[in-house]
């Protein structure tokens, strides 16, 4: 039984009649956090829902994935949902897997895509991060073209269009100290062949519904009560058997609305027709626009600045 009225706001998208959906990042980049209705109004888009959890400087926390580029990688298997180029849905928790090569064929582990660098670690940036690396002194970078070093810099380095940036610390920068311009340093990254092949990917977690059974994953994917724990604001996303996406934000900590929990949530969505579901961001984040306009009640009373969003998007001109 529920604890008082919910108010649910779904959307149904016929992902074969002309639309689809597409993550969009703050800013169009990782660095920096901007509300939806800012996003939205860079894009000729439909509407739009709040997407994965992501930290106040902007950085995506788990995958995502824009044009088939690795915008950031996830620490844990955590579960997202990928667009395939025929348009599709996928959902699992695809775990990731990446390493530089050194010209003497070593092989170092790539610790993170587009975050911030800790000590003694190897991030990959690419384009999608920022303009900079916004890096510190105390490392070393290498600018990659093509499989080769065409730039050596201390911190701090520009990102250019069409290559990556190499910010090593600590140990991983003691190992690469003696390579210089020129030479060949091979980036290696997969998420698993289904993925790797995927257009677009948002993460979140955990799974709500999985082959049309409820399926909540919180400890298997590491969630706290922050996220796992009573009745809060959610947003969820599913697939339904006949190709229709489900978009759905539940407003909660109202006296019109006190939110659900993720059983709850996965009941939900189950009884929307989904046959998979993962649950993302929630509580203050929870919004919903259509045409621009916000059809929910934000829980903090205003829209919240956030990292990234899921648009709806025309394929086709609409009449």
């Amino acid at each position: 039984r529920l604890a008082g009225p919910v108010r649910a706001h779904v959307l149904s998208v016929d992902l074969k009649n002309g639309y689809s959906l597409r993550p969009v990042l703050s800013n169009d980049s990782v660095a920096g956090i901007e509300t939806l209705s800012e996003m939205a109004e860079r894009l000729d888009n439909v509407a739009m829902i709040n997407g994965p959890y992501f930290m106040r400087s902007g950085e995506i926390l788990g995958l995502m994935k824009i044009d088939r580029h690795l915008v950031s990688a996830p620490e844990i298997p955590r579960t997202s949902f990928g667009i395939l180029p025929d348009g599709k849905l996928v959902f699992d928790a695809p775990a990731y897997s990446g390493y530089v090569e050194l010209p003497d064929k070593s092989k170092i582990p790539i610790d993170g895509v587009n975050r911030a660098r800790g000590d003694s670690e190897l991030i990959l940036y690419n384009p999608y991060y920022a303009y900079w690396t916004l890096t510190t002194p105390g490392g070393r970078e290498y600018v990659v073209r093509n499989g080769r070093i065409v730039e050596v810099r201390d911190y701090n380095s520009v990102i250019p269009e069409g290559a990556s940036v190499v910010s090593v610390s600590g140990r991983q920068a003691w190992l690469m100290a003696h390579l210089q311009v020129g030479d060949r340093l091979n980036i290696s990254q997969s998420i698993g062949p289904v993925w790797d092949n995927v257009v677009h990917a948002v993460g979140g977690g955990p799974c709500l519904v999985k082959n049309s059974q409820i399926y909540v994953t919180t400890l298997g994917e590491e969630f706290g009560s922050d996220v796992a724990g009573g009745r809060a604001p959610r947003t969820a996303l599913g697939i339904t058997r006949d190709n229709k996406a489900l978009l759905v934000v539940v407003d909660g900590r109202r006296r019109s609305s006190v939110g659900f929990t993720l059983l709850e949530l996965a009941q939900f969505m189950l009884e929307q027709g989904a046959v998979e579901a993962l649950n993302l961001d929630g509580g203050g984040s929870s919004e919903m626009l259509i045409d621009r306009r916000i059809v929910n009640e934000p829980s903090d009373g205003r829209e919240r600045r956030m990292g990234a969003g899921i648009a709806v998007v025309r394929t086709k001109p609409g009449k």
